[in-house]
């Protein structure tokens, strides 16, 4: 997964120096969504494609299901989708450092695909995830603080 990151940000870069952007103002430019976008199938198919499969065709098979079922293969899906907010949160946010849990923030995450809300005391990377990835589906995000003054 480190491979794939250092690969995309380096491409993502390249771009962004093509576009004469600055990081300050990637994130009014570039909104998640776009990136999210332009960026979900590559970063899948590197995920699918670094594991270890026993024959090369069934590696393809297995892509070719995701990109055409990405419903079907929800909890992938979403995985992905997070580890890719962790890449392009890097890119927006270059003066705030990733959590070093960021990624099990992002698997704490994923069970709000079937839960209503999640309670978290982190109010950098994993508020911040929250917001682009599942705040406009009406899921919660709580402090203990809220859920204190809310029952």
């Amino acid at each position: 997964m480190r491979k794939i990151g250092t690969e995309m940000r380096s491409t993502i870069s390249s771009g962004v120096k093509k576009l004469g952007l600055k990081h300050g103002k990637m994130a009014q430019e570039l909104s998640w969504k776009t990136f999210r976008t332009k960026h979900l199938y590559k970063f899948g198919k590197d995920l699918i494609g670094n594991k270890n499969f026993n024959k090369i065709w069934f590696k393809h098979i297995a892509v070719f299901y995701w990109a055409f079922n990405k419903k079907r293969c929800g909890y992938f899906t979403e995985w992905a989708t997070g580890l890719l907010y962790m890449q392009y949160y890097a890119m927006t946010y270059p003066n705030d450092a990733i959590d070093k849990n960021a990624q099990a923030d992002i698997q704490h995450l994923i069970y709000l695909r079937d839960a209503d809300g999640i309670i978290s005391e982190d109010l950098s990377f994993m508020k911040k995830a929250w917001e682009e990835l599942y705040k406009d589906r009406g899921k919660l995000y709580l402090s203990i603080e809220d859920l204190e003054t809310k029952i």
